[in-house]
């Protein structure tokens, strides 16, 4: 019996192994063969006895899916090696695609049976998902064996690349049976998701940047941050994300209101969307000048970063600024800075292609804040509580925690509420305040002007 059982497992691991290295979905098995998806997840989860099953989805798939084809002795091969730094090198989470194009062209099933490989010895798992904006996913996660067998087969491991990676089990946490069970329950990143869509500008922006940078995905993190309202560059200038206490104090020293705040991040996004216009011509005259294309740019990156006795790339390469602003070097560099001078483009952007006005603003924030601190004496810098009056946190609060008045802050302030009542946790922990506050009645008076919702009616225990 136990032998019978061992058999239909494994008929059910290779039509799972077989349908994905055909870029298969469950569902499009299930159509062929006439049941629902729901049966073919059954069956490659728990085995396939009977007989007539077995038939139609070998037919289905062109395989024998009772053959063991593959390779199972658990030894890791170059194939093998290379799929797991990609993986490593993405932080621990790929898309199938990915590793196809990075693969220099080797077929899909021979790398499909290198990762069936992979997950027999337990490095990786595969997972086909529905991602959070619902679209379908092909993906392979490393897990923490995975890392293991990594660093015990490369030669030199790159400990910083390693210490970078997020493993599933770290992603699963022992709460989740899935990475689409994850998905499922993860409210606040399909918020964030669709709060994205919302032009609200610095409406709530430092509760939802707490939120962003705590509780947001980060299998989906990277490829969204840089289209968000709170990318790297705003976050780690401006919002602390810490907590509402935190948060209003930060502003307060900065001595910005709502509306500098606003106002800053309007031009920011309004310069990098102009800027961004000019990236594919600047690109092509880089080229030019540098007497390459772009093939033998990306070689030569490649080869640079990748390879340990290839000097660094930057360094032989040429000198932005110096052929930019040298017009004699090449007729291409004259053209680009006639052509950033005419849109004015050289005083409104640093060399980076960072916006000088932001930077401005940026500069004059941090100047308060040490202004601020360095007025201080000892006993106030010991003492939060001691940095402003009751009088003058009241006053700010009035001017810059205000109810939504566009319709899009009212959507975003409906969406917030909705997500409070299924999720209470997300909100204890950024709305606590130090008991001075609570005494003086400041935290309800904040916690009012927000709208958040009775905390006293939740039990859950704030988050650390």
């Amino acid at each position: 019996m136990e032998e019978k059982r061992d058999y239909a497992k494994e008929c059910g691991i290779r039509c799972r192994q077989i349908r994905m290295s055909k870029g298969m979905s469950q569902q499009a098995l299930a159509d062929l063969v006439n049941v629902t998806a729901q049966a073919i997840s059954k069956w490659e989860k728990e085995g396939i006895s009977n007989i007539d099953h077995i038939m139609k989805l070998s037919s289905a798939l062109g395989q024998d899916i009772t053959a063991d084809q593959f390779d199972q002795d658990g030894v890791l091969t170059e194939v093998g090696k290379e799929i797991l730094r990609i993986i490593i090198e993405a932080k621990g989470y790929v898309d199938f695609s990915d590793i196809e194009s990075n693969m220099f062209g080797m077929k899909s099933d021979r790398i499909g049976n290198e990762l069936f490989k992979l997950e027999r010895i337990g490095g990786v798992v595969r997972e086909q998902f529905k991602d959070f904006a619902g679209e379908d996913r092909d993906g392979i996660f490393i897990t923490a064996k995975g890392v293991i067998i990594y660093k015990n087969t490369v030669m030199f491991p790159n400990a910083e690349q390693l210490a970078a990676v997020i493993t599933l089990d770290e992603r699963l946490e022992d709460r989740f049976s899935s990475f689409q069970d994850l998905i499922d329950s993860d409210r606040v990143t399909k918020f964030m998701m669709e709060a994205n869509r919302i032009n609200s500008k610095g409406f709530r922006v430092d509760y939802l940047a707490y939120l962003y940078k705590c509780h947001f995905d980060t299998v989906v993190k990277h490829a969204y941050e840089h289209n968000m309202l709170f990318n790297k560059a705003i976050i780690d200038e401006n919002v602390c994300g810490k907590s509402c206490y935190i948060d209003l104090l930060r502003r307060m020293a900065q001595g910005i209101s709502r509306k500098e705040f606003e106002d800053a991040i309007e031009e920011y996004f309004r310069d990098l969307d102009n800027f961004e216009d000019y990236f594919p011509i600047i690109d092509e005259l880089e080229y030019q000048a540098a007497g390459l294309d772009e093939y033998n740019m990306d070689a030569l990156q490649y080869f640079c970063d990748n390879i340990e006795n290839m000097p660094d790339y930057y360094s032989i390469y040429f000198d932005e600024e110096d052929w930019i602003l040298n017009s004699d070097k090449s007729s291409m560099c004259e053209t680009l800075r006639d052509l950033l001078k005419a849109a004015d483009y050289s005083s409104r952007f640093d060399e980076e292609g960072d916006s000088v006005a932001f930077g401005e603003f940026v500069q004059r924030i941090r100047e308060n804040e040490e202004a601020f601190f360095g007025n201080l004496d000892d006993s106030q810098k010991k003492n939060s509580n001691l940095w402003f009056t009751e009088e003058e946190v009241r006053k700010y609060v009035d001017e810059n925690i205000l109810s939504p008045k566009t319709e899009e802050e009212k959507k975003l302030d409906e969406m917030l509420r909705k997500l409070w009542k299924t999720d209470p946790q997300i909100l204890n922990y950024y709305y606590s305040f130090p008991k001075a506050w609570e005494d003086n009645g400041l935290a309800q008076y904040i916690r009012d002007k927000v709208g958040v919702p009775d905390m006293s009616m939740h039990d859950e225990a704030p988050l650390e």
